[in-house]
C-alpha cells in the first residue's frame, strides 16, 4: 500500500506472520476462562453471536459481577453480559436480547422446561449452602456455575446440626447443667478456703518470730544493764 491517493489496494503479504493462532487457554487454565469456553451464548442473533464470540476468544469477555436491569420488564433479571433484555422477555418479544432487531436468532435460549429443572437444581444446591455462602451466591449473580461444591456444603451444614444438637440436649437436660455449675462453684469455694487458711497460718508464724525477737532483745538489754 502507497500514501498514493486512491491507491488502497496491497499487492504484497502480511509482512510479520504469526507462526500459531491465539489460545485464550494456553496460558491460562483457570476456572473462570474453563467456564467462558464451555458457555453456550443464547438468545443472539448472527452478528451479535459472532460478536460475543470473538470477545470470548481473545479474553475480551467480562462477565456481569451483579444482575442488571431488563429494558422490557425492568427487573433485575439479565445475567447475560452485553444483552440488554432477560432472556425470557427475549423469547416473548422473538428479538435479540443484545441488539433488540427482530431478526433471526441462531442459537435459542433454553426452554421453559430447561429453565425449570435448572432452577430445581439451583433450589436444591441452594439447601446446602451455608447463610453466607447463600448472600455471596445471590450477590454475584445467582449463577449455577459459580457455586461451590456439594460436599463442603454437606460438610459445613452437618457440623452445623451436630452443634444444633448438642444445644438441643443442653436444653432437654437443664438439671446436668446445674449440676455441673454448682460442681464448678464448690471446687471455687474450696480453693478460696484453701488460700485462706494459708494465708492466716503465715501471718501467725510472723506474730510469733516477731513475738520471739523482742524477747531476746528484752533479755540482752537486761544484761547489759547488770
Amino acid at each position: 500500500m502507497s500514501s498514493q491517493r486512491g491507491n488502497v489496494a496491497r499487492s504484497r503479504p502480511q509482512k510479520y506472520k504469526n507462526s500459531m493462532a491465539f489460545r485464550n487457554n494456553l496460558h491460562d487454565q483457570s476456572q473462570k476462562t474453563k467456564k467462558l469456553n464451555a458457555m453456550v451464548v443464547g438468545g443472539l442473533c448472527a452478528h451479535c453471536k459472532s460478536v460475543i464470540d470473538w470477545k470470548i476468544k481473545y479474553k475480551k469477555y467480562k462477565p456481569l459481577s451483579q444482575p442488571k436491569k431488563c429494558v422490557k420488564c425492568e427487573q433485575k433479571t439479565v445475567k447475560q453480559a452485553y444483552t440488554m433484555m432477560c432472556m425470557p422477555c427475549a423469547r416473548t418479544a422473538d428479538v435479540c436480547a443484545k441488539c433488540g432487531k427482530g431478526e433471526e436468532v441462531v442459537t435459542p435460549a433454553l426452554t421453559p422446561a430447561e429453565e425449570a429443572a435448572r432452577d430445581a437444581e439451583l433450589q436444591q444446591e441452594l439447601k446446602f449452602m451455608s447463610e453466607r455462602q447463600r448472600r455471596t451466591f445471590m450477590r454475584k449473580g445467582g449463577d449455577i456455575d459459580e457455586m461451590p461444591s456439594a460436599v463442603g456444603n454437606a460438610e459445613d451444614s452437618e457440623d452445623y446440626n451436630s452443634n444444633d444438637s448438642e444445644d438441643e440436649k443442653v436444653l432437654e437436660n437443664p438439671d446436668n447443667v446445674s449440676d455441673g455449675a454448682s460442681v464448678v462453684k464448690d471446687s471455687k469455694s474450696t480453693e478460696n478456703t484453701q488460700s485462706e487458711d494459708i494465708d492466716q497460718q503465715n501471718n501467725l508464724g510472723e506474730k510469733e518470730d516477731m513475738a520471739a525477737g523482742i524477747d531476746n532483745a528484752a533479755e540482752k538489754y537486761e544484761q547489759l544493764s547488770i
